[in-house]
């Protein structure tokens, strides 16, 4: 009796041929044989990062740099940017302000604004802003509607515990 049996591929496959066979004719990528290209461009992409990181900076968010949230009401229409400006000129901390408005109607429209700042902003000075901008629009009503301090440490213990989850991921 002859074995017929074949226990070795007589002559080895072209890519084409494998991919033709095992992966219903799509490309094969050969990540494994070319790991130095791949891990190449990934290292260069980081330090592309790294590299504007330290050109440009980096701007913290309200959570992580600390400061205060003030958030006002009032009707009518106002130039964002010229409320934005006139917010701007009575601090010396750099805000941020986000308008929103009411559409089912009845409360018209907010704007939150954002103080960054080390320091948390005393209540006076929440005062004094709301009468200024009452004073400088008398039309639109603005209302102090919340006014909340944020400390840095909580950013600070955010950020640590971000780079505990890195750290644990590499080991």
């Amino acid at each position: 009796m002859a074995n017929n049996v074949q226990t070795k591929a007589e002559t080895a496959l072209t890519p084409q041929e494998i991919s033709d066979k095992y992966n219903g004719g799509r490309r094969i990528l050969d990540f494994v044989g070319k790991k130095k290209i791949f891990f190449g461009v990934s290292l260069g992409i980081i330090l592309i990062g790294i590299i504007c990181n330290f050109i440009f900076g980096t701007t913290l968010d309200i959570q992580f740099s600390g400061g205060s949230i003030l958030t006002y009401s009032y009707r009518g229409d106002i130039n964002q940017d010229k409320l934005r400006d006139f917010i701007q000129d009575k601090t010396d901390d750099s805000i941020t302000a986000a308008f929103s408005s009411d559409m089912a109607g009845g409360t018209g429209n907010s704007v939150t604004v954002q103080f960054a700042g080390k320091n948390a902003m005393d209540r006076s000075v929440g005062a004094t802003l709301t009468a200024e901008l009452q004073k400088e629009y008398p039309d639109a009503k603005f209302e102090l509607l919340e006014e909340n301090s944020v400390d840095a440490s909580m950013g600070h213990s955010f950020l640590l515990k971000c780079l505990v989850a890195v750290a644990t991921m590499w080991r």
